[in-house]
């Protein structure tokens, strides 16, 4: 019986009940696996070693820290679900400030629930939030603002009959049911704006949608209801393992292709239409390699990039 282990750190919840979401096939995974620690439904105080360990949400303390070191340690294969544990997501957008300015924002500022900002009892925060991988090794990851419980089944089950989990090297936009049509546009358009057309692709007629530079794997929900891209798989391996290439630059060329815009006016309507940060690097704001690479703008945001981190 294969051993599998449930850990969170700093998260919202949401991979664990993706977990769940996985009904019977869950009873069928059961079959071969003995879930031996899942603090939401099993009182244990301390980590046991097993043979899978599946880790949920960021590094955001020092608390987190440590215990990510300890399963590591007791795991053969440690898995991080979700875009908090492989590139910080929505939690890392906590990088764009200093932990003293977060401080600051929740217990001093002038509101009626102002508090002494607590100093004991609690576990300190790290200067800025990071993924898994920048404190452990880590096998596998399944991204996803949460990973539907498809794409965690299949890689739990392909790791029982001892193969590695699809990768799902393509992007979004391979899954993406709409027609990619050349326009001529003046501007590009906030979602609100108008209801756009059921079967052209939405990049086409103006929507910031990001599938072109987005992981595949989910089945493009998204951009199938008529719903831009977010980009919470994380970036395409195209965009991921080419140094060159960033969601950013890589996105208005792409809008440039389809809409015969110049790139320095989408980079002037992008600007009026959405906020940089919160829109290209929502999900990837923490993430190391994306912000060493050479077109990325994330340095021009993240708090104390280049200086000396405290822990």
């Amino acid at each position: 019986m294969v051993t599998l282990n449930l850990n969170s750190l700093t998260y919202c919840f949401g991979c664990i009940t993706s977990i769940l979401d996985m009904d019977e096939r869950l009873l069928d995974l059961l079959a071969e696996i003995e879930i031996i620690y899942c603090p939401p439904l099993l009182d244990f105080k301390e980590i046991p070693k097993s043979n899978i360990a599946i880790v949920d949400g960021c590094v955001r303390t020092k608390e987190d820290e440590n215990r990510l070191k300890e399963i590591r340690e007791k795991s053969d294969i440690l898995i991080g679900i979700g875009s908090c544990a492989a590139f910080g997501g929505i939690t890392g957008l906590g990088s764009l400030f200093s932990s003293t300015e977060t401080l600051n924002e929740i217990f001093m500022s002038d509101t009626l629930l102002k508090k002494t900002i607590p100093n004991t009892g609690v576990p300190p925060l790290k200067e800025r939030v990071y993924p898994l991988h920048e404190f452990v090794t880590v096998d596998y990851y399944i991204t996803g603002c949460p990973p539907t419980s498809d794409l965690i089944f299949d890689a739990i089950s392909a790791l029982l009959k001892g193969d590695k989990p699809n990768r799902y090297e393509k992007p979004v936009c391979a899954e993406c049911p709409r027609i990619v049509k050349e326009e001529t546009l003046e501007h590009l358009l906030p979602f609100h704006e108008k209801i756009p057309d059921p079967e052209e692709c939405l990049l086409s007629q103006g929507f910031l949608c990001r599938g072109s530079v987005t992981r595949g794997g989910c089945g493009a929900p998204c951009p199938s209801n008529g719903i831009p891209c977010l980009g919470c798989r994380g970036p395409s391996d195209k965009v991921l393992k080419r140094r060159d290439k960033d969601p950013l630059s890589t996105l208005i060329d792409r809008i440039s292709r389809v809409t015969n815009l110049p790139e320095e006016k989408i980079m002037r309507e992008i600007g009026r239409v959405a906020s940089i940060p919160h829109t290209f690097y929502t999900y990837l704001i923490s993430s190391p390699e994306m912000k060493l690479k050479p077109r990325s703008t994330i340095s021009e945001y993240i708090y104390r990039f280049y200086e000396t981190e405290k822990v």
